[in-house]
Order: structure tokens, then C-alpha cells, then sequence
């Protein structure tokens, strides 16, 4: 299986950091891992990689790349330059590819994007309850996300959750879903590095 995925976590591109060495085991599961992350061109991610590459293998088959947009209004569209690229040079096709996206919001609607041009299937990862008032009583932006996700959720072919508790709230949020879409799936925790 092939996998585009994209997110959001800077700490990707630290090579101590706990998440880039979460992201290698994943990797291994794939026959190609390709991660695309949300960051501006002042970023301290200028400062760990060559500014003429934006890709850097992390392991034998995983990728990340930075976005280094000038502007967090324009990460959906550099993502999708770079999608694009990875999908056909890759060989990106329905039955060995899919994309996944850390939240269903600006990287969901990136996502959203690229699996409707490409023809792959869309798998939206949540991990916070965005359902509950207080997530759209805390800013414009998060009452613009909610909207976004509710667009979103109906039209992925598959969710992972992160507790049975978001779960439960989607389903009665969103009644027509099919309940065989949503997967709980908790973040992996190493405990002995703790």
C-alpha cells in the first residue's frame, strides 16, 4: 500500500524527535510512506533541511516534505503541487494508494482535494472532539472548522478515531453515516519511554 499523508507536526523534521521515529514504524507497514506537511517559509524547518529539496527520506520508504508556503492561506495549495507530484511519479493507483489526513479540517479539505482529482480514497483521521461547543466557541477559525468537518466526514471512505467517545459522538452527529467507515484507533503511546 502506498500512502500520502498529510498533516501539520514540525517535529517530523527533527531526527530525535518521538513522532519522526513513530512515523519510521509506520513507514515499515507501507511499501511507501509520503508525508506532506503544513509549514511557512520562516519555519524553523528551513533551518533543518536544504532549502533547494524540499523532500527528505527519513528511511528505505518514507518521505516528508514541506510545504514552505509563504502564507498559511496557501498550504492547501503547495500540499497539492507536491500530491501531485508524488501521486504520478509514484504510480498512485486506486487499488494501492490512498491518502490520509491528521485532522478534518484544513488538512482534510487538502485531502479532499486531491483523492476527488486523483481518484483515491480519502481517510480522515480525528483525534479531539471538534462536536463539542467549547471546540467552536473558542475562535472564528474553529467555528469555520466544525463547518469543514461536517462537509468532510460524510464524504471520506473511511475514519479513524482516536476513543470510542468520538465515535459515539459522530455517529449521533452525523445519523446516515455508515458505522463501518469509523475505526477506533488510539495513538500509540511507547511506555517504556516514558
Amino acid at each position: 500500500m502506498k500512502v500520502l499523508s498529510i498533516g501539520s507536526d514540525k517535529n517530523l523534521f527533527k531526527e530525535d524527535s518521538a513522532v519522526r521515529q513513530r512515523i519510521i514504524e509506520y513507514g515499515s507497514l507501507a511499501e511507501e510512506l509520503h508525508i506532506i506537511v503544513f509549514s511557512r517559509q520562516k519555519s524553523e524547518i528551513r533551518n533543518l533541511k536544504s532549502e533547494t529539496n524540499p523532500k527528505s527520506q527519513i528511511s528505505k520508504n518514507t518521505f516528508i516534505y514541506s510545504t514552505n508556503s509563504w502564507s498559511r492561506w496557501f498550504y492547501i495549495l503547495d500540499a497539492y503541487k507536491i500530491a501531485k507530484r508524488i501521486i504520478l511519479n509514484s504510480k498512485f493507483l486506486i487499488h494501492n494508494s490512498l491518502i490520509t489526513t491528521q485532522d478534518p479540517f484544513e488538512c482534510g479539505l487538502a485531502g479532499y482535494i486531491m483523492a476527488k482529482k486523483f481518484k483515491l480514497p480519502l481517510h480522515l483521521q480525528i483525534h479531539g472532539d471538534f462536536l463539542s461547543p467549547k471546540f467552536g466557541q473558542e475562535s472564528f477559525l474553529n467555528k469555520i472548522r466544525v463547518w469543514l468537518a461536517k462537509f468532510l466526514i460524510p464524504r471520506a471512505d473511511k475514519i479513524r478515531v482516536v476513543s470510542e467517545r468520538i465515535k459515539d459522538s459522530i455517529i449521533s452527529k452525523f445519523r446516515s453515516i455508515d458505522i463501518s467507515k469509523i475505526a477506533v484507533l488510539p495513538i500509540f503511546v511507547d511506555v517504556k519511554r516514558i
